[in-house]
Protein backbone atom coordinates (compact mmCIF):
# COMPACT_ATOMS: atom_id res chain seq x y z
CA UNK A 1 0.00 0.00 0.00
CA UNK A 2 1.29 3.33 -1.10
CA UNK A 3 -0.21 6.96 1.03
CA UNK A 4 -0.50 9.78 -0.80
CA UNK A 5 -0.89 13.44 0.22
CA UNK A 6 -1.75 15.98 -1.85
CA UNK A 7 -1.41 19.28 -0.52
CA UNK A 8 -2.39 22.47 -2.65
CA UNK A 9 -0.41 25.55 -2.38
CA UNK A 10 -0.93 28.41 0.33
CA UNK A 11 -2.62 31.43 -0.80
CA UNK A 12 -1.71 34.22 -3.44
CA UNK A 13 -2.58 37.46 -4.32
CA UNK A 14 -4.30 36.10 -7.38
CA UNK A 15 -6.24 33.51 -5.51
CA UNK A 16 -7.54 36.14 -2.81
CA UNK A 17 -8.15 38.20 -5.95
CA UNK A 18 -10.23 35.49 -7.69
CA UNK A 19 -8.05 35.46 -10.75
CA UNK A 20 -7.10 32.54 -13.13
CA UNK A 21 -3.03 31.78 -12.65
CA UNK A 22 -2.37 28.32 -14.17
CA UNK A 23 0.87 28.65 -14.63
CA UNK A 24 1.44 32.20 -14.17
CA UNK A 25 4.38 31.75 -11.37
CA UNK A 26 3.09 33.79 -8.55
CA UNK A 27 4.51 33.78 -4.91
CA UNK A 28 2.45 33.23 -1.92
CA UNK A 29 1.47 36.20 0.07
CA UNK A 30 1.21 36.80 3.32
CA UNK A 31 -1.81 34.58 4.73
CA UNK A 32 -0.56 32.08 2.68
CA UNK A 33 2.86 31.29 4.26
CA UNK A 34 0.50 30.97 7.53
CA UNK A 35 -1.48 28.03 5.77
CA UNK A 36 1.24 26.59 5.23
CA UNK A 37 2.64 26.46 8.50
CA UNK A 38 -0.92 25.46 9.67
CA UNK A 39 -0.72 22.67 7.33
CA UNK A 40 2.83 21.53 8.69
CA UNK A 41 0.98 21.88 12.57
CA UNK A 42 -1.54 19.88 11.14
CA UNK A 43 0.86 16.80 10.19
CA UNK A 44 2.62 17.16 13.35
CA UNK A 45 -0.39 16.93 15.18
CA UNK A 46 -2.00 14.33 13.47
CA UNK A 47 1.80 12.41 13.24
CA UNK A 48 1.66 12.22 9.73
CA UNK A 49 5.23 10.63 8.32
CA UNK A 50 6.42 10.97 4.72
CA UNK A 51 9.35 9.28 3.03
CA UNK A 52 9.30 11.75 -0.26
CA UNK A 53 8.49 15.04 -0.90
CA UNK A 54 7.27 16.26 -4.25
CA UNK A 55 6.76 19.83 -5.39
CA UNK A 56 5.14 21.21 -8.60
CA UNK A 57 7.97 23.63 -9.85
CA UNK A 58 5.79 26.32 -9.77
CA UNK A 59 6.81 29.02 -7.08
CA UNK A 60 4.06 28.88 -4.57
CA UNK A 61 3.76 24.77 -4.61
CA UNK A 62 7.18 24.73 -3.95
CA UNK A 63 7.27 28.20 -1.56
CA UNK A 64 4.73 25.81 0.45
CA UNK A 65 6.49 23.03 0.20
CA UNK A 66 9.68 24.47 1.95
CA UNK A 67 7.32 26.03 4.40
CA UNK A 68 6.38 22.74 5.77
CA UNK A 69 9.52 20.88 5.20
CA UNK A 70 11.38 23.41 7.64
CA UNK A 71 8.24 22.85 10.05
CA UNK A 72 7.63 19.08 10.19
CA UNK A 73 11.92 18.73 10.27
CA UNK A 74 11.63 17.02 7.03
CA UNK A 75 15.49 15.97 6.48
CA UNK A 76 15.50 14.72 2.79
CA UNK A 77 15.02 16.92 -0.35
CA UNK A 78 11.85 18.54 -2.01
CA UNK A 79 12.18 16.60 -5.66
CA UNK A 80 10.79 19.26 -7.92
CA UNK A 81 8.54 17.68 -10.73
CA UNK A 82 6.50 19.03 -13.92
CA UNK A 83 4.70 15.66 -13.38
CA UNK A 84 3.06 18.02 -10.47
CA UNK A 85 2.15 21.55 -12.69
CA UNK A 86 -0.88 22.90 -12.65
CA UNK A 87 -3.43 23.19 -15.58
CA UNK A 88 -2.12 25.48 -18.42
CA UNK A 89 -5.64 28.05 -19.35
CA UNK A 90 -3.70 29.49 -22.16
CA UNK A 91 -5.27 33.19 -22.66
CA UNK A 92 -7.15 32.72 -19.64
CA UNK A 93 -4.75 32.84 -17.37
CA UNK A 94 -4.80 36.34 -15.44
CA UNK A 95 -8.69 36.56 -16.03
CA UNK A 96 -11.45 36.82 -13.06
CA UNK A 97 -13.56 34.04 -12.37
CA UNK A 98 -16.80 33.90 -13.13
CA UNK A 99 -19.79 31.96 -14.45
CA UNK A 100 -18.68 33.14 -17.99
CA UNK A 101 -14.91 31.59 -17.49
CA UNK A 102 -16.35 28.48 -15.93
CA UNK A 103 -18.46 28.21 -19.11
CA UNK A 104 -15.12 28.89 -21.52
CA UNK A 105 -13.83 26.50 -19.59
CA UNK A 106 -16.25 23.69 -19.66
CA UNK A 107 -15.98 23.77 -23.21
CA UNK A 108 -12.33 23.79 -23.91
CA UNK A 109 -12.23 26.04 -26.52
CA UNK A 110 -9.82 29.01 -25.21
CA UNK A 111 -6.05 28.96 -26.80
CA UNK A 112 -3.20 27.50 -24.79
CA UNK A 113 -6.01 25.62 -22.76
CA UNK A 114 -4.84 22.22 -21.35
CA UNK A 115 -7.93 20.02 -22.44
CA UNK A 116 -9.82 18.48 -19.07
CA UNK A 117 -9.42 14.95 -20.60
CA UNK A 118 -5.79 15.52 -21.36
CA UNK A 119 -5.43 17.31 -17.56
CA UNK A 120 -7.33 14.32 -15.42
CA UNK A 121 -5.26 11.75 -17.79
CA UNK A 122 -1.67 13.38 -17.42
CA UNK A 123 -2.59 14.00 -13.51
CA UNK A 124 -4.06 10.66 -12.34
CA UNK A 125 -0.79 8.89 -14.52
CA UNK A 126 1.23 10.99 -12.67
CA UNK A 127 0.38 9.83 -9.49
CA UNK A 128 -0.09 6.04 -10.18
CA UNK A 129 3.63 6.57 -11.57
CA UNK A 130 4.65 7.88 -8.69
CA UNK A 131 2.67 5.27 -6.38
CA UNK A 132 3.83 2.15 -8.27
CA UNK A 133 7.57 3.71 -8.59
CA UNK A 134 7.51 4.37 -4.43
CA UNK A 135 5.34 0.76 -3.69
CA UNK A 136 4.74 0.68 0.19
CA UNK A 137 6.20 4.48 1.10
CA UNK A 138 4.59 7.60 2.38
CA UNK A 139 4.58 10.25 -0.17
CA UNK A 140 3.75 14.22 0.11
CA UNK A 141 3.27 16.17 -2.71
CA UNK A 142 2.66 19.87 -2.90
CA UNK A 143 0.54 20.57 -6.01
CA UNK A 144 -2.61 23.01 -7.31
CA UNK A 145 -6.30 23.08 -7.29
CA UNK A 146 -6.86 21.62 -10.64
CA UNK A 147 -4.44 18.72 -10.82
CA UNK A 148 -5.93 17.31 -7.63
CA UNK A 149 -9.37 18.05 -8.81
CA UNK A 150 -8.58 16.25 -11.78
CA UNK A 151 -7.59 13.26 -9.92
CA UNK A 152 -10.31 13.37 -7.54
CA UNK A 153 -12.72 13.51 -10.50
CA UNK A 154 -11.09 10.42 -12.00
CA UNK A 155 -12.02 8.72 -9.29
CA UNK A 156 -14.82 10.33 -8.55
CA UNK A 157 -17.36 11.17 -10.87
CA UNK A 158 -20.07 13.64 -9.29
CA UNK A 159 -16.85 14.97 -8.44
CA UNK A 160 -17.30 19.07 -9.69
CA UNK A 161 -14.23 20.93 -10.77
CA UNK A 162 -16.74 24.13 -9.20
CA UNK A 163 -15.72 22.44 -5.76
CA UNK A 164 -13.50 24.21 -3.68
CA UNK A 165 -10.31 22.35 -2.67
CA UNK A 166 -8.82 25.22 0.34
CA UNK A 167 -5.48 26.51 -0.19
CA UNK A 168 -3.04 23.68 1.95
CA UNK A 169 -5.42 21.68 2.31
CA UNK A 170 -4.35 17.90 2.91
CA UNK A 171 -6.20 15.49 0.07
CA UNK A 172 -4.77 11.89 0.99
CA UNK A 173 -4.77 8.92 -1.52
CA UNK A 174 -4.53 5.03 -0.49
CA UNK A 175 -2.88 2.90 -3.78
CA UNK A 176 -3.57 0.11 -3.38
CA UNK A 177 -4.23 -3.58 -5.78
CA UNK A 178 -3.70 -1.21 -8.96
CA UNK A 179 -6.27 1.53 -7.73
CA UNK A 180 -6.17 4.36 -6.31
CA UNK A 181 -8.52 5.40 -3.59
CA UNK A 182 -9.90 8.49 -1.70
CA UNK A 183 -9.51 8.47 1.73
CA UNK A 184 -10.08 12.23 3.34
CA UNK A 185 -10.32 15.25 1.16
CA UNK A 186 -9.79 18.83 2.48
CA UNK A 187 -8.18 18.37 5.54
CA UNK A 188 -7.24 21.49 7.16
Amino acid sequence: MTKICLIRHGQTDYNKEGKIQGRIDNVLNETGKNQAKIAALLINTKKYKFDLFYSSPLLRAYETSQIIKKEIKFTSDIIKSDKFIERAFGKLEGAKLSEETYKTLDKDSTIGLEPISDLKQRSYNAIIEIAKEHEGKSILITSHAQFIKAIICTIDEEFDFKSLIKNSSLNHFIYENNKLTIVKLNEV
